[in-house]
């Protein structure tokens, strides 16, 4: 069962901290191969937002964490997954949030982030 974390520890902001430090610069090409796996959808409904990640998850390669930022940049739900669990979050959306971007961080092919959906 995925661990659902909406407000943020030290411990929990110190390893996405580390993902962000991490986050790689990828190629074009690389870009093209793995996006269509990496690259999160976020759906909002009746004051619930889900992000997914359409990745298979297998014991040497699956989603590590999913997280969600608002308009601000400001983490607003974070969960951090093992390769047993659906690579998907679905949280109350906070008041005030006008716009949610989803990321997802993959072992093999690093950090990836949807375009902001506006609410």
């Amino acid at each position: 069962m995925p661990i659902l974390i909406l407000i943020m520890g030290t411990s929990v902001l110190r390893e996405l901290e580390l993902f962000f430090y991490c986050w790689r610069n990828l190629t074009s090409e690389h870009e093209s191969r793995y996006q269509g796996k990496h690259v999160p959808t976020v759906a909002v409904a009746d004051g619930k937002a889900t992000v997914s990640v359409p990745h298979g998850m297998a014991d040497d390669h699956w989603i590590e964490y999913v997280w969600a930022k608002n308009q601000d940049g400001v983490v607003i739900a974070v969960v951090k997954l093992t390769p047993t669990d659906s690579p998907s979050l679905t949280f109350d959306v906070p008041e005030g949030t006008t716009a949610i971007t989803g990321l997802e961080s993959c072992n093999l092919h690093g950090s990836w982030s949807s375009e902001p959906t506006s609410l």
